[in-house]
């Protein structure tokens, strides 16, 4: 579930996620470890080495995966996998180590929205500033109060109404009294 990528021009190795999230971004162009001059092949082993042929400077480098981008990896496969509960636990781990990982509130946000805790999943899609995810749980989260408070919303509204409508007719009573006795006043003059 990890697609990993090598721009020749650029140098840089992108890592995604079966749904096109970037997941990190390294090398460059350069004369050091970790820099390419023209890298054009990739090949990832079992163990999530990366094994990156540079033909210009005619070598191969070899680059191990971090605890963290374990952690990462481990969560997208977890989280892909329908294993919620786990796949937040390595998220959280992530975020223990980074906590401005936008993917990983990403994600905690779609887990909690599974789980139907809308207001939680609703501040983890804020600190990943995704609004789309932000719109589905505050989407759900009135849906769900208006569900909960149907009755009483009814009840208020209709109380409202009476009130209103009690109102308007005793203001309207009281109108046209005067006015009957503005117009009383008025034939007793003439």
């Amino acid at each position: 579930g990890i697609i990993t990528t090598v721009d020749q021009w650029t140098g840089l190795i992108y890592q995604y996620d079966t749904e096109g999230n970037l997941l990190t971004t390294f090398g460059g162009i350069g004369n050091r470890s970790g820099m390419f001059t023209r890298p054009n092949s990739i090949v990832v082993d079992k163990a999530g080495n990366l094994y990156v042929l540079d033909w210009s400077a005619n070598n191969i480098q070899v680059f191990e995966p971090t605890a963290f981008i374990e952690q990462v990896h481990d969560a997208i496969v977890l989280q892909a996998a329908g294993n919620y509960e786990d796949a937040k636990s390595y998220w959280e781990a992530v975020l223990d180590i980074d906590s401005n990982y936008s993917l990983a509130h990403k994600c905690i946000g779609k887990i909690l929205y599974k789980e139907g805790d809308y207001t939680e999943s609703k501040r983890q899609y804020e600190l990943a500033e995704d609004k789309e995810g932000y719109s589905t749980s505050f989407s759900e989260e009135r849906h769900e109060f208006i569900r909960d408070f149907f009755f009483l919303i009814v009840a208020v509204v209709v109380v409202l109404l009476v009130i209103i409508g009690k109102l308007f007719v005793t203001v309207k009573r009281r109108a046209d009294k005067w006015a009957f006795n503005i117009e009383m006043r008025g034939d007793m003059d003439r």
